[in-house]
């Protein structure tokens, strides 16, 4: 019988589970991310979360965010060119746009965390200003 409770043999479990799990991944292009994994109290069994997440044809998780940057015209209409999505430029990363937010509706990452931000301020951090034609040839 399987003890549920020592730690070493959930650290098994979750490569096991992992290893399963990328054969999945292949077969119908997505990505699992297995979370963390806690046990009963009575050694009985465990619970974890499972998401999963749609690849686009790049093989980078599609999201409803980076969908709406890329099809929503305020991107645009903020001044930010819909190829700096998943580009790293000077430590940032662009991931997405929060269409229902009002002020903060630009989501990026920066040091492997992710953040909400105005256009105003990553405009700034990237680099990008209005006219500024060389940056973009660069960028591409």
């Amino acid at each position: 019988m399987t003890d549920f409770t020592n730690k070493s043999t959930l650290n098994k479990m979750r490569k096991d589970i992992e290893a399963a799990l990328r054969n999945i991944e292949g077969t119908y292009g997505c990505k699992f991310d297995l979370g963390n994994i806690g046990y009963n109290a009575d050694g009985s069994g465990f619970k974890t979360k499972l998401v999963c997440d749609r690849l686009n044809s790049e093989g980078n998780v599609e999201t409803q965010f980076a969908k709406d940057f890329v099809d929503n015209y305020w991107s645009m209409v903020h001044g930010l060119p819909t190829d700096i999505l998943n580009k790293e430029i000077n430590g940032i990363t662009v991931i997405g746009f929060k269409s229902r937010a009002r002020k903060n509706s630009i989501l990026f990452e920066q040091n492997g965390k992710q953040f909400v931000s105005n256009p105003s301020y990553i405009k700034l951090k990237m680099g990008i200003s209005e006219g500024c034609k060389q940056f973009f040839q660069s960028v591409g």
